[in-house]
């Protein structure tokens, strides 16, 4: 089975999602001290200290905002890790009903998660595979009914050939199913 990459691709959006945050902030915060300290020089020069404090203080910031966007990420990846499983799981059951119906297990039933949006595609599953079932076995009691009779059958569609036989027609004429298949009913009248 392909291992999925829908939890790869959370991890990238809320990584790209914290960076899109992280960075604007960062930069305008930045911007604004360096207005507030040239603002502040236009009142009156900074001194020789006063820019070395500046300074500090803008490294200080600098260090504050790269640990912030640290944490930002750490968290990023923890909810990318809950929403990745919180969508896996009800894809996965998903995945395991769609598989065992294409491998003809109708009798399959997929357990529907509690008040999410998955819910309702869930449970749509599920009556599809009800409905599936349904017409299926249907089917087949009419298939039985046709191998059954004893009065020829042949379905045939707009052209005049032959789609469909059932036996009952075979051992009156004592053709071979594949013969009659594809010929036209003018052949046998």
């Amino acid at each position: 089975m392909r291992k999925s990459r829908l939890p790869y691709k959370f991890l990238m959006v809320l990584l790209v999602f914290s960076l899109i945050l992280i960075v604007p902030f960062s930069l305008v915060t930045l911007h604004n001290t360096d207005k507030m300290v040239q603002s502040m020089e236009d009142v009156a020069p900074l001194g020789a200290e006063q820019r070395m404090e500046y300074e500090k203080y803008q490294q200080e910031l600098t260090e504050n905002l790269i640990s912030l966007a640290f944490y930002i990420f750490i968290i990023a990846f923890i909810l990318s890790l809950f929403f990745s499983r919180k969508f896996m799981g009800p894809l996965a059951e998903l995945h395991r009903g769609a598989r065992a119906i294409r491998d003809g297990d109708l009798d399959v039933e997929i357990s529907v998660g509690a008040g999410d949006e998955f819910q309702e595609v869930l449970r749509a599953f599920n009556e599809m595979k009800g409905s599936l079932k349904k017409r299926f076995t249907e089917l087949l009691r009419k298939e039985t009914y046709v191998e059954m009779m004893f009065d020829p059958l042949w379905v045939v569609d707009d052209d005049n050939v032959m789609v469909d036989v059932n036996p009952a027609f075979l051992n009156l004429f004592g053709y071979e199913r594949d013969e009659v298949i594809g010929s036209s009913i003018f052949d046998f009248l």
